[in-house]
């Protein structure tokens, strides 16, 4: 489904996936060697079945992945910048998804139900 060109389906993949393994979404980081975590755009290209070690291994692999990840996503550059950037606050506190979600509802307009209220 989409819908203002917004990959609906895809959104609500990854959110669940990150609902049912929240151990593994740190917003603060591309992807973590120790512990397999990583944000919601590295998880996007994860999920979709892209190599993401392919692209952690490039010049800039931030900018790349989240350029994949927005194109994956249907997003335009500024709903990307306001999803993808949302992590570190002045105080170093990580998002909650609840956050996220509301995040994501924010600037698509689409809300997205918590996993637990299925």
């Amino acid at each position: 489904m989409e819908l203002q060109g917004v990959n609906v389906t895809r959104l609500s993949a990854v959110l669940a996936h990150i609902a049912k393994h929240p151990g593994q979404w740190d917003q603060n980081t591309l992807y973590s060697t120790s512990t397999g975590a990583r944000c919601f755009a590295s998880w996007t290209v994860s999920l979709a079945g892209d190599d993401l070690h392919r692209w952690l291994a490039r010049t800039e692999p931030t900018t790349i992945i989240y350029h994949r990840a927005a194109t994956l996503l249907g997003l335009t550059t500024t709903q990307s910048r306001a999803l993808f950037r949302y992590a570190c606050t002045p105080l170093g506190e990580h998002p909650t998804l609840a956050e996220f979600r509301a995040r994501i509802t924010q600037f698509t307009g689409i809300e997205f139900p918590d996993a637990s209220d299925r």
